[in-house]
């Protein structure tokens, strides 16, 4: 499955590069992102490279929010990395297929793993802003869960051509994962505190 515009073949450059500029089309609501992206088989692995491209702001919130002080911590935050990643992608297997969206499942997770470059971007200036004032950190948490889960809705609901029921539906998936199994995997090998207990000590 290939888009209309999308060389047969990119560089991992220009793949770095379109995929990014995609995902930050959805930004602005305009539904051409899909346009720039890779949906052959080998743009779905390369779509993976975005975890390489938001390592460096991962690795910035997890210094500034959790301030890792043991190994243990940084295997924690290491495990929660990678499931991320992988997690989701293989429990959306058997959702698209009782879903009868088979033939979607390879542009939803070229648009999943593009747009989380530019959610870990985000996520990075909403915990810059919350050394401004730690009061700020209640309604910034917030305010950065509804931009992200809209964006990430917007996103879907163009990869899967649908309405908006059903990304509305994945959103849902990907939050309650990340709620409960990388959340999870952030204490495994020992506590880390998070940035809210952090500023109140």
């Amino acid at each position: 499955m290939t888009v209309g515009n999308t060389p047969p073949r990119l560089d991992l450059r220009q793949e770095i590069w379109r995929g990014v500029w995609g995902a930050a089309r959805f930004a602005s609501f305009d539904a051409r992102g899909m346009h720039y992206f890779n949906l052959t088989a080998e743009g779905f692995w390369r779509s993976f490279l975005a975890a390489l491209v938001s390592l460096p702001f991962f690795l910035a919130i997890a210094v500034l929010s959790y301030r890792p002080s043991a190994p243990a911590h940084y295997l924690n935050l290491l495990l929660s990395y990678v499931a991320v990643w992988t997690l989701f992608p293989l429990l959306l297997i058997p959702v698209m297929k009782a879903l009868k969206l088979d033939d979607r499942y390879v542009p939803l997770i070229v648009a999943y793993n593009w747009t989380g470059v530019i959610v870990y971007g985000l996520s990075l200036v909403t915990t810059l802003l919350y050394f401004l004032d730690a009061s700020l950190v209640p309604s910034l948490t917030l305010a950065f869960w509804i931009v992200a889960a809209l964006y990430r809705w917007f996103a879907f609901k163009c990869a899967l051509n649908v309405g908006w029921l059903i990304p509305l539906v994945i959103v849902t998936i990907d939050e309650v994962l990340r709620a409960f199994v990388v959340r999870g995997l952030l204490n495994l090998f020992g506590d880390i505190p998070t940035m809210a207990a952090i500023l109140g000590q």
